[in-house]
Protein backbone atom coordinates (compact mmCIF):
# COMPACT_ATOMS: atom_id res chain seq x y z
CA UNK A 1 0.00 0.00 0.00
CA UNK A 2 1.28 3.45 -0.93
CA UNK A 3 0.20 5.72 1.90
CA UNK A 4 3.27 7.93 2.32
CA UNK A 5 2.19 10.68 -0.07
CA UNK A 6 -1.02 11.20 1.89
CA UNK A 7 0.33 11.36 5.42
CA UNK A 8 1.32 14.64 7.04
CA UNK A 9 3.42 12.89 9.72
CA UNK A 10 5.56 10.24 7.96
CA UNK A 11 7.96 9.73 10.85
CA UNK A 12 5.25 8.84 13.37
CA UNK A 13 2.66 6.97 11.33
CA UNK A 14 3.36 3.18 11.39
CA UNK A 15 1.35 2.68 8.23
CA UNK A 16 3.50 5.20 6.41
CA UNK A 17 6.72 3.66 7.58
CA UNK A 18 5.80 0.41 5.83
CA UNK A 19 5.15 2.15 2.52
CA UNK A 20 7.56 1.28 -0.33
CA UNK A 21 10.24 3.86 -1.11
CA UNK A 22 11.26 2.73 -4.57
CA UNK A 23 8.20 3.96 -6.47
CA UNK A 24 7.70 7.67 -5.80
CA UNK A 25 5.88 8.21 -9.09
CA UNK A 26 2.92 6.00 -8.27
CA UNK A 27 -0.36 7.88 -8.09
CA UNK A 28 -2.83 5.44 -6.59
CA UNK A 29 -4.29 1.99 -6.93
CA UNK A 30 -4.56 2.17 -10.72
CA UNK A 31 -1.47 4.24 -11.55
CA UNK A 32 -3.27 5.46 -14.69
CA UNK A 33 -3.39 9.21 -13.94
CA UNK A 34 -0.49 11.60 -13.45
CA UNK A 35 -0.06 12.74 -9.89
CA UNK A 36 -2.70 15.37 -9.06
CA UNK A 37 -1.66 18.68 -7.63
CA UNK A 38 -1.34 18.45 -3.88
CA UNK A 39 -4.09 20.61 -2.44
CA UNK A 40 -4.44 22.15 0.99
CA UNK A 41 -6.67 19.20 1.87
CA UNK A 42 -3.81 16.74 1.46
CA UNK A 43 -1.63 18.81 3.78
CA UNK A 44 -4.02 18.55 6.71
CA UNK A 45 -2.93 16.32 9.65
CA UNK A 46 -4.87 13.09 10.07
CA UNK A 47 -5.44 10.53 12.80
CA UNK A 48 -3.38 7.35 12.84
CA UNK A 49 -4.43 3.84 12.02
CA UNK A 50 -7.32 2.71 9.87
CA UNK A 51 -9.17 6.05 10.13
CA UNK A 52 -6.15 7.88 8.78
CA UNK A 53 -5.86 5.37 5.95
CA UNK A 54 -9.52 5.83 4.97
CA UNK A 55 -9.18 9.62 5.01
CA UNK A 56 -6.03 9.35 2.89
CA UNK A 57 -7.83 7.21 0.31
CA UNK A 58 -10.80 9.58 0.27
CA UNK A 59 -8.51 12.57 -0.18
CA UNK A 60 -6.84 10.87 -3.10
CA UNK A 61 -10.18 10.31 -4.85
CA UNK A 62 -11.16 13.96 -4.31
CA UNK A 63 -7.87 15.16 -5.81
CA UNK A 64 -8.24 12.71 -8.68
CA UNK A 65 -11.74 14.06 -9.43
CA UNK A 66 -10.41 17.63 -9.32
CA UNK A 67 -7.57 16.74 -11.67
CA UNK A 68 -9.98 15.01 -14.06
CA UNK A 69 -12.26 18.04 -14.16
CA UNK A 70 -9.33 20.37 -14.76
CA UNK A 71 -7.95 18.27 -17.60
CA UNK A 72 -11.10 16.96 -19.27
CA UNK A 73 -13.60 19.80 -18.69
CA UNK A 74 -11.42 22.88 -18.12
CA UNK A 75 -13.99 25.50 -19.11
CA UNK A 76 -16.76 24.00 -16.98
CA UNK A 77 -14.44 23.58 -14.02
CA UNK A 78 -13.13 27.13 -14.42
CA UNK A 79 -16.68 28.52 -14.63
CA UNK A 80 -17.77 26.92 -11.38
CA UNK A 81 -14.54 27.92 -9.66
CA UNK A 82 -15.01 31.56 -10.73
CA UNK A 83 -18.55 31.64 -9.39
CA UNK A 84 -17.77 29.85 -6.13
CA UNK A 85 -14.76 32.02 -5.28
CA UNK A 86 -16.42 35.20 -6.57
CA UNK A 87 -19.58 34.60 -4.59
CA UNK A 88 -17.64 34.13 -1.36
CA UNK A 89 -15.80 37.40 -1.95
CA UNK A 90 -19.02 39.18 -2.89
CA UNK A 91 -20.78 37.97 0.28
CA UNK A 92 -17.83 39.12 2.38
CA UNK A 93 -17.89 42.61 0.86
CA UNK A 94 -21.68 42.77 1.04
CA UNK A 95 -21.52 42.00 4.75
CA UNK A 96 -18.91 44.72 5.19
CA UNK A 97 -21.05 47.19 3.24
CA UNK A 98 -24.07 46.48 5.46
CA UNK A 99 -21.91 47.12 8.51
CA UNK A 100 -20.85 50.45 7.03
CA UNK A 101 -24.48 51.45 6.49
CA UNK A 102 -25.34 50.46 10.06
CA UNK A 103 -22.39 52.49 11.33
CA UNK A 104 -23.41 55.57 9.35
CA UNK A 105 -26.98 55.29 10.66
CA UNK A 106 -25.80 56.52 14.07
CA UNK A 107 -25.86 60.33 14.42
CA UNK A 108 -22.36 60.39 15.87
CA UNK A 109 -20.82 58.64 12.87
CA UNK A 110 -19.82 60.41 9.65
CA UNK A 111 -18.30 59.52 6.33
CA UNK A 112 -15.03 61.00 7.58
CA UNK A 113 -14.84 58.31 10.27
CA UNK A 114 -14.60 55.41 7.81
CA UNK A 115 -11.39 53.56 7.03
CA UNK A 116 -9.97 53.31 3.52
CA UNK A 117 -11.47 49.86 2.99
CA UNK A 118 -14.87 50.95 4.29
CA UNK A 119 -14.88 54.00 2.00
CA UNK A 120 -14.20 51.81 -1.01
CA UNK A 121 -16.99 49.43 -0.04
CA UNK A 122 -19.33 52.42 0.34
CA UNK A 123 -18.37 53.60 -3.14
CA UNK A 124 -18.22 50.35 -5.13
CA UNK A 125 -20.80 48.01 -3.61
CA UNK A 126 -24.05 49.77 -4.68
CA UNK A 127 -22.99 49.51 -8.32
CA UNK A 128 -21.72 45.94 -7.87
CA UNK A 129 -24.98 44.88 -6.23
CA UNK A 130 -27.07 46.44 -8.98
CA UNK A 131 -24.97 44.90 -11.73
CA UNK A 132 -24.92 41.31 -10.45
CA UNK A 133 -28.53 41.24 -9.22
CA UNK A 134 -30.06 39.76 -12.43
CA UNK A 135 -27.72 36.75 -12.25
CA UNK A 136 -28.44 36.26 -8.55
CA UNK A 137 -32.20 36.58 -9.08
CA UNK A 138 -32.28 34.07 -11.95
CA UNK A 139 -30.07 31.67 -10.00
CA UNK A 140 -32.60 31.68 -7.16
CA UNK A 141 -35.22 30.13 -9.45
CA UNK A 142 -35.18 26.31 -9.54
CA UNK A 143 -32.67 25.23 -12.19
CA UNK A 144 -32.12 28.90 -12.97
CA UNK A 145 -28.40 28.62 -12.35
CA UNK A 146 -28.17 26.41 -15.45
CA UNK A 147 -29.04 29.52 -17.46
CA UNK A 148 -27.52 32.29 -15.33
CA UNK A 149 -24.05 30.84 -14.83
CA UNK A 150 -23.21 30.17 -18.51
CA UNK A 151 -24.48 33.61 -19.54
CA UNK A 152 -22.52 35.24 -16.73
CA UNK A 153 -19.42 33.34 -17.81
CA UNK A 154 -19.84 34.38 -21.46
CA UNK A 155 -20.63 38.04 -20.68
CA UNK A 156 -18.70 38.84 -17.49
CA UNK A 157 -18.41 42.58 -18.10
CA UNK A 158 -22.14 43.04 -18.65
CA UNK A 159 -23.58 40.58 -16.12
CA UNK A 160 -20.96 40.22 -13.39
CA UNK A 161 -18.99 42.55 -11.12
CA UNK A 162 -15.33 42.76 -10.12
CA UNK A 163 -15.61 39.94 -7.57
CA UNK A 164 -16.09 37.40 -10.37
CA UNK A 165 -13.37 38.65 -12.72
CA UNK A 166 -9.86 37.29 -13.01
CA UNK A 167 -6.84 39.59 -12.98
CA UNK A 168 -6.73 40.03 -16.75
CA UNK A 169 -10.42 40.82 -16.98
CA UNK A 170 -10.20 43.30 -14.11
CA UNK A 171 -7.35 45.10 -15.85
CA UNK A 172 -8.99 45.13 -19.29
CA UNK A 173 -12.39 46.27 -18.05
CA UNK A 174 -10.89 48.97 -15.82
CA UNK A 175 -8.84 50.38 -18.70
CA UNK A 176 -11.84 50.31 -21.02
CA UNK A 177 -13.97 52.21 -18.51
CA UNK A 178 -11.18 54.68 -17.75
CA UNK A 179 -10.70 55.44 -21.44
CA UNK A 180 -14.36 56.39 -21.73
CA UNK A 181 -13.96 58.71 -18.75
CA UNK A 182 -10.77 60.35 -19.98
CA UNK A 183 -12.45 61.20 -23.29
CA UNK A 184 -14.55 63.72 -21.37
CA UNK A 185 -11.49 65.59 -20.13
CA UNK A 186 -11.37 67.76 -23.24
CA UNK A 187 -15.06 68.82 -23.05
CA UNK A 188 -14.53 69.83 -19.40
CA UNK A 189 -11.43 71.82 -20.38
CA UNK A 190 -13.35 73.54 -23.19
CA UNK A 191 -16.04 74.54 -20.70
CA UNK A 192 -13.38 76.06 -18.45
CA UNK A 193 -11.98 78.02 -21.38
CA UNK A 194 -15.40 79.25 -22.46
CA UNK A 195 -16.01 80.99 -19.12
CA UNK A 196 -12.67 82.77 -18.86
CA UNK A 197 -13.81 85.92 -20.67
CA UNK A 198 -16.48 86.68 -18.06
CA UNK A 199 -14.22 86.44 -15.01
CA UNK A 200 -13.94 89.52 -12.86
CA UNK A 201 -11.73 91.07 -11.52
CA UNK A 202 -8.96 91.24 -14.08
CA UNK A 203 -6.32 89.62 -11.86
CA UNK A 204 -8.40 86.46 -11.51
CA UNK A 205 -9.02 86.39 -15.25
CA UNK A 206 -5.30 86.63 -15.96
CA UNK A 207 -4.58 83.76 -13.54
CA UNK A 208 -7.16 81.54 -15.21
CA UNK A 209 -5.94 82.47 -18.68
CA UNK A 210 -2.41 81.55 -17.67
CA UNK A 211 -3.56 78.14 -16.39
CA UNK A 212 -5.58 77.45 -19.56
CA UNK A 213 -2.59 78.45 -21.69
CA UNK A 214 -0.35 75.99 -19.83
CA UNK A 215 -2.86 73.18 -20.24
CA UNK A 216 -3.40 73.98 -23.90
CA UNK A 217 0.34 73.92 -24.58
CA UNK A 218 0.86 70.48 -23.03
CA UNK A 219 2.00 71.55 -19.57
CA UNK A 220 0.43 71.79 -16.11
CA UNK A 221 0.21 74.63 -13.60
CA UNK A 222 2.10 74.55 -10.31
CA UNK A 223 0.29 73.68 -7.10
CA UNK A 224 0.40 77.31 -5.99
CA UNK A 225 -1.22 78.42 -9.25
CA UNK A 226 -4.03 75.93 -8.74
CA UNK A 227 -4.63 77.11 -5.17
CA UNK A 228 -4.86 80.71 -6.40
CA UNK A 229 -7.98 79.66 -8.33
CA UNK A 230 -9.74 78.51 -5.20
CA UNK A 231 -12.15 81.45 -5.06
CA UNK A 232 -13.16 81.03 -8.71
CA UNK A 233 -14.22 77.43 -8.07
CA UNK A 234 -16.12 78.29 -4.88
CA UNK A 235 -18.49 80.78 -6.56
CA UNK A 236 -18.98 82.14 -10.07
CA UNK A 237 -18.04 81.09 -12.66
CA UNK A 238 -16.84 77.57 -11.75
CA UNK A 239 -18.76 76.72 -8.57
CA UNK A 240 -21.00 73.68 -8.80
CA UNK A 241 -24.06 75.94 -8.55
CA UNK A 242 -22.81 78.18 -11.35
CA UNK A 243 -21.48 75.90 -14.09
CA UNK A 244 -23.72 75.21 -17.09
CA UNK A 245 -25.58 72.00 -17.83
CA UNK A 246 -23.13 70.79 -20.48
CA UNK A 247 -20.27 71.39 -18.05
CA UNK A 248 -22.10 69.39 -15.36
CA UNK A 249 -22.76 66.53 -17.78
CA UNK A 250 -19.11 66.31 -18.87
CA UNK A 251 -17.90 66.46 -15.27
CA UNK A 252 -20.26 63.64 -14.32
CA UNK A 253 -18.94 61.47 -17.14
CA UNK A 254 -15.36 62.29 -16.22
CA UNK A 255 -15.97 60.89 -12.73
CA UNK A 256 -18.19 58.03 -13.92
CA UNK A 257 -21.29 59.26 -12.09
CA UNK A 258 -24.95 58.97 -13.03
CA UNK A 259 -26.94 62.04 -14.07
CA UNK A 260 -29.63 61.62 -11.39
CA UNK A 261 -29.59 64.67 -9.09
CA UNK A 262 -26.43 65.64 -10.88
CA UNK A 263 -25.11 68.58 -8.84
CA UNK A 264 -25.80 66.87 -5.53
CA UNK A 265 -24.14 63.73 -6.89
CA UNK A 266 -21.05 65.79 -7.72
CA UNK A 267 -20.95 67.33 -4.24
CA UNK A 268 -21.32 63.93 -2.58
CA UNK A 269 -18.57 62.46 -4.73
CA UNK A 270 -16.25 65.37 -3.95
CA UNK A 271 -16.81 64.80 -0.24
CA UNK A 272 -16.10 61.08 -0.69
CA UNK A 273 -12.89 61.84 -2.63
CA UNK A 274 -11.71 64.16 0.12
CA UNK A 275 -12.43 61.51 2.76
CA UNK A 276 -10.58 58.96 0.63
CA UNK A 277 -7.56 61.27 0.42
CA UNK A 278 -7.38 61.66 4.19
CA UNK A 279 -7.99 57.93 4.75
CA UNK A 280 -5.21 57.13 2.28
CA UNK A 281 -2.73 59.31 4.16
CA UNK A 282 -3.89 57.83 7.48
CA UNK A 283 -3.27 54.34 6.07
CA UNK A 284 0.20 55.39 4.92
CA UNK A 285 0.99 56.79 8.36
CA UNK A 286 -0.44 53.78 10.17
CA UNK A 287 -2.93 56.00 12.03
CA UNK A 288 -6.41 54.64 12.84
CA UNK A 289 -9.24 56.37 11.00
CA UNK A 290 -10.76 57.67 14.24
CA UNK A 291 -7.50 59.36 15.24
CA UNK A 292 -7.06 60.89 11.80
CA UNK A 293 -10.63 62.16 11.86
CA UNK A 294 -10.14 63.87 15.21
CA UNK A 295 -7.57 66.11 13.55
CA UNK A 296 -10.12 67.43 11.03
CA UNK A 297 -13.50 67.21 12.78
CA UNK A 298 -14.46 70.66 11.56
CA UNK A 299 -13.13 70.38 8.02
CA UNK A 300 -16.51 71.21 6.52
CA UNK A 301 -16.75 74.42 8.57
CA UNK A 302 -13.24 75.60 9.25
CA UNK A 303 -11.30 75.16 6.04
CA UNK A 304 -8.27 77.07 7.27
CA UNK A 305 -7.34 74.27 9.65
CA UNK A 306 -7.30 71.83 6.75
CA UNK A 307 -5.24 74.16 4.59
CA UNK A 308 -2.66 74.62 7.27
CA UNK A 309 -2.27 70.93 8.00
CA UNK A 310 -2.29 69.64 4.40
CA UNK A 311 1.41 69.86 3.61
CA UNK A 312 2.51 68.61 7.03
CA UNK A 313 0.16 65.62 6.72
CA UNK A 314 1.64 64.68 3.35
CA UNK A 315 5.19 64.94 4.70
CA UNK A 316 4.38 62.61 7.58
CA UNK A 317 2.97 59.79 5.44
CA UNK A 318 4.89 57.19 3.45
CA UNK A 319 2.80 56.36 0.38
CA UNK A 320 5.45 53.88 -0.76
CA UNK A 321 4.40 51.62 2.14
CA UNK A 322 0.96 51.13 0.56
CA UNK A 323 0.26 48.03 -1.49
CA UNK A 324 0.57 48.52 -5.23
CA UNK A 325 -3.10 47.54 -5.70
CA UNK A 326 -4.15 50.32 -3.32
CA UNK A 327 -2.14 52.84 -5.33
CA UNK A 328 -3.53 51.54 -8.62
CA UNK A 329 -7.12 51.72 -7.38
CA UNK A 330 -6.54 55.24 -6.05
CA UNK A 331 -5.28 56.42 -9.42
CA UNK A 332 -8.20 54.85 -11.28
CA UNK A 333 -10.68 56.47 -8.91
CA UNK A 334 -9.20 59.86 -9.76
CA UNK A 335 -9.22 59.31 -13.51
CA UNK A 336 -5.49 58.66 -13.95
CA UNK A 337 -4.17 55.70 -15.90
CA UNK A 338 -1.57 53.58 -14.04
CA UNK A 339 -0.39 51.82 -17.22
CA UNK A 340 3.38 52.15 -17.59
CA UNK A 341 3.89 53.34 -14.00
CA UNK A 342 5.78 51.36 -11.42
CA UNK A 343 5.05 51.73 -7.72
CA UNK A 344 7.37 54.75 -7.34
CA UNK A 345 5.73 56.42 -10.33
CA UNK A 346 2.27 55.89 -8.86
CA UNK A 347 3.50 57.31 -5.54
CA UNK A 348 4.73 60.48 -7.29
CA UNK A 349 1.40 60.96 -9.05
CA UNK A 350 -0.55 60.51 -5.82
CA UNK A 351 1.75 62.91 -3.99
CA UNK A 352 1.02 65.52 -6.66
CA UNK A 353 -2.71 65.05 -6.16
CA UNK A 354 -2.55 65.03 -2.36
CA UNK A 355 -0.34 68.12 -2.26
CA UNK A 356 -3.39 70.08 -3.45
CA UNK A 357 -6.36 68.06 -2.19
CA UNK A 358 -5.20 67.97 1.44
CA UNK A 359 -5.39 71.78 1.46
CA UNK A 360 -9.05 71.74 0.41
CA UNK A 361 -12.28 71.35 2.33
CA UNK A 362 -15.84 70.37 1.48
CA UNK A 363 -16.45 73.96 0.37
CA UNK A 364 -13.98 73.41 -2.47
CA UNK A 365 -15.92 70.57 -4.13
CA UNK A 366 -15.70 72.02 -7.62
CA UNK A 367 -11.94 72.58 -7.47
CA UNK A 368 -11.40 69.03 -6.21
CA UNK A 369 -13.48 67.58 -9.03
CA UNK A 370 -11.49 69.58 -11.60
CA UNK A 371 -8.09 68.39 -10.35
CA UNK A 372 -7.93 65.64 -13.02
CA UNK A 373 -7.93 68.50 -15.56
CA UNK A 374 -5.78 71.03 -13.73
CA UNK A 375 -3.10 68.55 -12.66
CA UNK A 376 -3.24 65.63 -15.13
CA UNK A 377 -4.86 66.84 -18.35
CA UNK A 378 -1.62 66.20 -20.28
CA UNK A 379 -0.36 63.27 -18.24
CA UNK A 380 1.47 60.83 -20.56
CA UNK A 381 -0.37 57.72 -19.38
CA UNK A 382 -3.77 59.32 -20.03
CA UNK A 383 -2.69 60.59 -23.44
CA UNK A 384 -1.44 57.13 -24.36
CA UNK A 385 -4.71 55.59 -23.20
CA UNK A 386 -6.79 57.92 -25.37
CA UNK A 387 -4.53 57.33 -28.37
CA UNK A 388 -5.06 53.53 -28.25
Amino acid sequence: MQISRFSSQPSKDPVTQNAPKDNPGATGPTGLLPPPTRSALSQEPRPKGIVGYIISRYTWYIERLQHSLESEMPRTFRMFRIFSVGLKTFIKDFTGYVRVLVKLSFPSERLENLTLHQLQLYHFMPYDMFKVFPVLAISAIPFGQNLALPFGYLFPRQLLCRHFWDLQQSHDFAMRDLRKRVLYARPVFRCLQASVAGIEPLNDRVRMQSVCHLLGSGRHPRDTQVMELRQLFSAAPYGLKNIKRHHVHSLLRLHDLSAVRSRKRLRDHARWLLCHDFALTAEARGVPATDATSQRQDQGVDSSSVEGSGQSTLQQCDLASLHVNVLKTSLLLRGISPIGLDSSGMVRVMERWLAVSLQLSCADSSLLLHLPILLFYNHPTNLALVAR
